[in-house]
């Protein structure tokens, strides 16, 4: 064999070596996009531009009443957060004016970070108005200003655990005044 037919294959097999490797990280980078879209296309755990609408559900109440809940997921529209509640179509109220979910279940209380039910929303999806709280952490501590109510009254203190001054909304909800952005913790009363 000469030389040169040597030097041919070689060069052919490094070159089919190098198209494989080529080939393998490029897959590999359309396989990491790919994947790194699809996290984006998830539903987001606080209020951003493209999801400020957030849902919450009540997992478990603790012996002084705080109401544990799930991490909250966060969509485009607050028709999503209906949607996602398991709200019928046609909202029938409860207590003072919140939409009646499936499965005994509705949400007790939304609450907006802007004045007359505007802006980001969090929902707190449960079963009961007996007196349990939320403590509002992260994202949500000292944010509401305005509540649409699932219970006839939701009472909003300055401090986390029911602490400090109180202010509540009743029947279909409405604007805080004195702890409009101050309230870190919120109870849903019959």
């Amino acid at each position: 064999m000469s030389t040169v037919s040597r030097f041919a294959r070689r060069s052919r097999r490094r070159t089919v070596v190098g198209l494989a490797l080529a080939a393998s990280v490029a897959l590999s980078a359309v396989v990491s996009i790919g994947a790194a879209s699809a996290a984006v296309k998830e539903p987001s755990s606080t209020p951003t531009s493209d999801a400020p609408h957030c849902l919450t559900r009540v997992t478990g109440k603790l012996a002084s009443g705080e109401l544990q809940l799930s991490t909250p997921q966060c969509y485009a529209t607050y028709a999503d957060v209906l949607l996602r509640a398991g709200v019928p179509a046609v909202e029938k109220t409860v207590g003072g004016g919140g939409a009646v979910a499936l499965g005994g279940t509705w949400i007790i209380g939304t609450h907006f970070d802007g004045a007359n039910f505007t802006g980001a929303s969090i929902s707190v999806q449960g079963s009961d108005c007996n007196g349990g709280y939320i403590n509002l952490t992260g994202w949500w501590a000292n944010r509401v200003s305005s509540t649409l109510n699932g219970c006839p009254t939701v009472r909003h203190f300055y401090w986390p655990n029911l602490g400090g001054t109180s202010e509540d909304t009743t029947g279909y909800g409405g604007n805080l005044f004195s702890l409009s952005n101050l309230s870190e913790s919120i109870a849903y009363l019959g």
